[in-house]
C-alpha cells in the first residue's frame, strides 16, 4: 500500500497527525492477507494449488454424496423421521450440496485470478 492516513481538524483544516500504513503490526497483518508474506510468485502459485485442492475436496464431496440415478432425490431431501444422528447427517448432505456450487466458484476463480489458467487474461 502507497497511502498514508492523515487525521484533519475539521474547524481549521490543518494536519493533526500522519500516519504511514507500512509500518507497524498492521502493515504485518496487511502482507499476511494479501501476500502470504511471501513473494509475489511463489504466492501465485501457493493460491493456485490451494484452488486446485478446494476443486478436488468439492469434486470428491459430490461423489461421496451421490446417492445414485433411482433415488437422487433423496439427496435434496432431509428426512425427520429419523434418529438426531441420521437428521445430522442428511442436512450436512443438502447443505453440502447447496454450497457446491459457490465453491467451486470460488475455486475456478482462485485458479483464474492466481495465473494458473493462463488462456484467461485480464
Amino acid at each position: 500500500m502507497h497511502a498514508k492516513k492523515i487525521d484533519v481538524d475539521p474547524s481549521t483544516g490543518k494536519d493533526i497527525r500522519i500516519d504511514d500504513p507500512n509500518t507497524g503490526w498492521l502493515s504485518v497483518i496487511s502482507a499476511l492477507h494479501y501476500h502470504l508474506l511471501l513473494p509475489s510468485e511463489s504466492r501465485f502459485l501457493i493460491n493456485g494449488i490451494g484452488a486446485i485442492a478446494l476443486l478436488l475436496l468439492a469434486i470428491s464431496g459430490t461423489v461421496l454424496w451421490w446417492p445414485g440415478l433411482r433415488s437422487w432425490k433423496r439427496g435434496f431431501l432431509v428426512d425427520f423421521r429419523w434418529s438426531f444422528k441420521r437428521i445430522t447427517r442428511d442436512f450436512h448432505n443438502v447443505v453440502g450440496l447447496l454450497a457446491l456450487t459457490f465453491i467451486g466458484i470460488w475455486s475456478l476463480s482462485g485458479q483464474i485470478l492466481s495465473g494458473l489458467n493462463r488462456s484467461v487474461r485480464w
